[in-house]
């Protein structure tokens, strides 16, 4: 009887432990889908990320840089691109510098802060990845293109790592 109930307890115990999300990871869920589909990076001690692309209509690399703050929430911290047209800011807002540096143009903001964001894996074959680490991630072919992605910062327990798909980047 003793050994039965230290089983159960153990069990129990185990079956908790499967469910209590611990591993801080950046998460790219599939929008506009009833079903939970969603990648994953398992975040280490660096905090910091960049998204580069190829801007469909100017045909020019944008890359922004952000930041994991301490409450998980996502900081904006710059965006470095060439072109100013469709799509692109062309002056700074409260709390924002815009310059031109080496032929570039820079945003730069202090305070902005997010939840999340959206991105659109288009099936055109342009430039979309992911930075982090010293590695690169090719979002065009890790995740299905012709797709929305909502990027946040969660913690995954193991069942929602073995449901989700660990994405792999190269050095």
């Amino acid at each position: 009887m003793k050994q039965a109930t230290l089983g159960l307890i153990a069990a129990v115990l185990l079956m908790v432990a499967f469910f209590i999300p611990t591993q801080q990871a950046l998460v790219l869920s599939e929008t506009r889908t009833n079903e939970r589909v969603f990648y994953y990076i398992p975040v280490k001690q660096v905090k910091d990320f960049q998204v580069t692309f190829t801007h469909s209509i100017h045909l020019s690399d944008v890359n922004e840089f952000y930041r994991i703050v301490e409450d998980g929430r996502i900081q904006f911290v710059k965006m470095i691109y060439e072109d100013l047209a469709v799509g692109m800011p062309g002056y700074a807002e409260e709390n924002q510098t815009f310059e031109r540096i080496n032929g570039k143009w820079v945003l730069t903001s202090e305070d902005t802060f997010t939840d999340s964001f959206t991105l659109y894996n288009s099936s055109i074959h342009k430039k979309l990845e992911l930075r982090y680490d010293n590695k690169i991630y090719d979002l065009k072919q890790q995740v299905p293109t012709g797709h929305s992605y909502r990027i946040e910062v969660a913690k995954l327990s193991i069942a929602d790592v073995w449901k989700g798909e660990k994405i792999d980047g190269r050095e």
